[in-house]
């Protein structure tokens, strides 16, 4: 996944940015903020884009948000991730009604995305339904063992906590994906230097046993 910036990030837009409703276009992502999608086909390239759309209105929507994390993170740190459009992950230190939230569905294949109507819709040839997804927010009592930097303007757990929080809390084929992923970026891991990469493994993986 190549570098991301804040320009490269989607549009997301408030609902406050129009003076009535949202254009038809724009696409449901959670309570009050929207996608002007941008992507063509194929699929893969607009699932992406709604995916990132995801995080950033997430961040904006919920103030006790901390950061991203687990697979979230992960994403954002350029892991490789098994699911094409994973859930959300987020951190807070506040209890919330509710940890789980299913967010809108959406569908990919035409030549935008678009929100996916209530009761359901006929898809064309091209299209597929996309979800479901639901957004996590886990409650951290203490915040001493996270780290949290900046990718493209977005909060987000380091790399290291992203690794952990993987392996602890996913399931067992997502977390071995991402995971190894990970650990890979970690160690900047070369085909050709083999050796300096495990040495530069068994540190990092020294530092995360005494954060178990």
């Amino acid at each position: 996944m190549p570098p991301l910036t804040t320009s490269t990030l989607p549009a997301v837009m408030p609902t406050s940015a129009w003076a009535s409703s949202p254009p038809p276009e724009a696409v449901r992502i959670t309570r009050g903020f929207y996608l002007l999608p941008v992507a063509d086909p194929p699929v893969w390239k607009q699932r992406r884009e709604m995916t990132l759309a995801r995080l950033a209105a997430v961040v904006d929507r919920y103030p006790s948000t901390i950061a991203l994390s687990h697979e979230s993170a992960a994403l954002l740190h350029g892991a490789v991730l098994r699911s094409h459009e994973p859930d959300i992950h987020t951190i807070q230190t506040t209890h919330q009604h509710r940890s789980t939230v299913v967010m809108p569905d959406v569908i990919y294949g035409g030549k935008r995305t678009r929100s996916a109507p209530r009761g359901g819709t006929h898809l064309t040839s091209n299209e597929v339904g996309g979800g479901p997804v639901r957004l996590h927010r886990h409650l951290r009592t203490s915040l001493d063992d996270v780290s949290v930097t900046h990718i493209a303007g977005l909060p987000v757990t380091d790399i290291s906590s992203a690794l952990l929080d993987c392996l602890l809390d996913l399931r067992p084929i997502d977390a071995l994906v991402i995971g190894d992923s990970l650990a890979r970026i970690m160690v900047d891991a070369q085909r050709f230097h083999e050796e300096e990469a495990t040495q530069r493994w068994n540190i990092r993986r020294a530092e995360l046993d005494e954060r178990l």
